[in-house]
């Protein structure tokens, strides 16, 4: 299955930022996240696990570290589903994001699709592999 989007513009620039769900048991909440092929780890608001009623401490603890720093962050299996896509993924929740997005990280999510990002027509394709 092929996913294309346009990137989205904040301020002035323009990043490849894609529409998804994130579910766990029959509870679903739709996010916006930007595919980091920077980030090992999938990134996302703490908010959004308590909206889901996931408990974020109770995952297990651990700390990331990028180009904003170190933070720490709770590691959570959950579903996520990419225009019906759907899969299981190893995110890690923070209250401490460096950056204003949830941020989709290579693992569980790069070997699902072929990811090409376009600068030059603003566009981000997953295709499914």
């Amino acid at each position: 299955m092929r996913h294309e989007f346009e990137y989205e513009p904040i301020g002035s620039k323009y990043y490849p930022i894609v529409p998804l769900l994130v579910g766990i048991g029959g509870a679903w909440a739709p996010i916006s996240a930007m595919v980091d092929s920077g980030a090992t780890l999938s990134i996302l608001n703490a908010g959004i696990a308590r909206a889901l009623g996931i408990k974020v401490d109770k995952g297990q603890k651990i700390e990331l570290s990028g180009i904003g720093g170190k933070v720490s962050g709770y590691l959570h299996r959950l579903r996520l589903n990419i225009n019906g896509s759907e899969f299981e993924a190893e995110v890690a929740f923070t209250d401490e994001l460096s950056v204003p997005m949830n941020l989709l990280g290579r693992k569980d999510v790069f070997e699902k699709f072929s990811i090409t990002f376009n600068d030059k027509t603003k566009k981000v394709v997953l295709e499914g592999i």
